[in-house]
């Protein structure tokens, strides 16, 4: 369980940073 959770959080962390890139890129 703790493993899914730290892979959940590292997936959620990613997806952030790419919308951030990407709100970095279209502005």
């Amino acid at each position: 369980m703790a493993s899914l959770n730290v892979f959940h959080n590292n997936y959620y962390q990613t997806f952030v940073h790419f919308s951030y890139v990407l709100y970095s890129i279209t502005n």
